[in-house]
């Protein structure tokens, strides 16, 4: 979601407003290979502390820790979440990468026909 912040914004949603339950899509419109698949919005199941942690791996990325010293003053949990959130943000930049690059190749041999 933090990829595609704009897309869960409450006040300019384009999705129909499937916030819960009591209003599902008639297919899953939200999915993460491998994680979930969902006809209700992700939103709701953000946590505070994921917010929180989103928010310190931006710092982390921009080489701020929040303990004096370098990583291996850090606590050990915050450690690993970084290097999780990492993780997963390399992988779905790669896939996006992979998406784009099919669809240029797409785009050039339909040209060429």
């Amino acid at each position: 979601m933090a990829h595609h912040a704009e897309s869960f914004r409450c006040d300019t949603c384009a999705w129909g407003r499937h916030c819960d339950d009591s209003n599902p899509a008639p297919f899953a419109k939200w999915v993460i290979r491998g994680v979930i698949e969902s006809k209700t919005c992700l939103l709701p199941m953000i946590t505070p502390q994921t917010k929180f942690l989103l928010r310190m791996h931006d710092h982390y990325r921009g080489r701020v820790l929040p303990y004096d010293g370098g990583m291996l003053d850090q606590p050990h949990y915050y450690a690993e979440m970084m290097e999780w959130i990492s993780a997963r943000d390399a992988e779905i930049t790669a896939e996006e990468q992979a998406r784009a690059q099919r669809q240029q190749r797409t785009a050039g041999l339909r040209e060429m026909r």
